[in-house]
C-alpha cells in the first residue's frame, strides 16, 4: 500500500507487477483503478500461477479486474504502449538489467512510471567470523553491482525523463530503528537462504545463532527507485 501510495494510481491506469506473488498488492490496485483500468500479474513458472489462480479464486468479485499471464522480465508478454506503471519487486530476480528496462519501456506510454525495489543489508561482523557466516551474509545482498557501480546508481544513469528514490529500513535488530515496514529480520533472512540458496533450516539456525550470540548489527534497506519512461 505504501508503493502504491507513492504511485497515484487511479481509475483508468493499467498496472503490470512484473514479479507478482499471491499477496494481497494486485487487489488494491484494481480497487484504485477501476472502473476502466487493469491490475495485471506476472509469473515465471506454472507453480506460481497456480497459486495466485487458486487466491482469485476465492476472492472472484475483487478479482474482476485482474489478470494474470505467464512470462519473463527480459521478455514481457505485453503490447507496445500498454500500462501505466511497470512494477518489479526485487533485484534479486534481474539479471540482465539493461534487457529488463528496454522490455519496460517497450510496454509503457509515455511518461509511465517504472518502478523498481532493491534490498540492500548492512552489517559488521567481528573479523574473526566463520567463513560460513561471511558466506551466507553475501549471499542475501541483491547481486546489482556493475564494474563497482551499485544498482541504484545504474538505474539513476538511465534516459528517464525524471527519477524518484524512497528508501526505508525493511527489517532490523537494532531497537532504535523505526521500520515502516514491522519486519522480521530473521524471518527475511530464513526466506533468502532457505528459500533462493537451499540453505537447510539446521545451517540457518547456526548462522541466526551466531548473529545473535556475538550481536552483530543487521540491518536490510529497501530502495525504491520511479523512473518516468522515456
Amino acid at each position: 500500500k505504501s508503493i502504491l501510495e507513492l504511485l497515484d494510481l487511479g481509475p483508468g491506469n493499467y498496472f503490470l507487477d512484473a514479479q507478482s506473488i499471491a499477496d494481497d498488492l494486485l487487489f488494491h490496485v484494481a480497487e484504485r483503478v477501476a472502473p476502466y483500468g487493469a491490475a495485471i500479474g506476472m509469473v515465471y513458472g506454472e507453480r506460481a500461477l497456480g497459486n495466485i489462480q487458486k487466491r482469485l479464486r476465492g476472492k472472484k468479485q475483487e478479482a474482476k479486474r485482474i489478470e494474470i499471464k505467464l512470462g519473463h522480465t527480459s521478455n514481457l508478454p505485453f503490447n507496445q504502449e500498454q500500462f501505466s506503471v511497470v512494477l518489479y519487486r526485487n533485484t534479486r530476480h534481474v539479471h540482465n538489467f539493461q534487457r529488463v528496462m528496454q522490455e519496460a519501456w517497450r510496454v509503457s506510454e509515455r511518461n509511465a512510471r517504472i518502478v523498481v525495489c532493491h534490498s540492500y543489508w548492512e552489517y559488521e561482523l567481528p573479523a574473526n567470523a566463520p567463513a560460513e557466516v561471511k558466506k551466507a551474509l553475501q549471499d542475501i545482498q541483491s547481486p546489482q553491482f556493475k564494474n563497482g557501480v551499485d544498482f541504484m546508481e545504474q538505474f539513476q544513469s538511465l534516459p528517464w525523463r525524471s527519477v524518484d528514490f524512497d528508501v526505508y529500513t525493511l527489517v532490523s535488530n537494532q531497537d532504535e530503528h523505526k521500520l515502516r515496514y514491522n519486519g522480521a529480520w530473521r524471518t527475511y533472512l530464513r526466506e533468502i537462504l532457505g528459500g533462493e540458496k537451499y540453505y537447510c533450516p539446521e545451517d540457518i539456525q547456526k548462522i541466526i545463532n551466531y548473529i545473535e550470540q556475538n550481536k552483530v548489527p543487521m540491518r536490510a534497506d529497501r530502495y525504491l527507485g520511479i523512473g518516468k519512461s522515456p
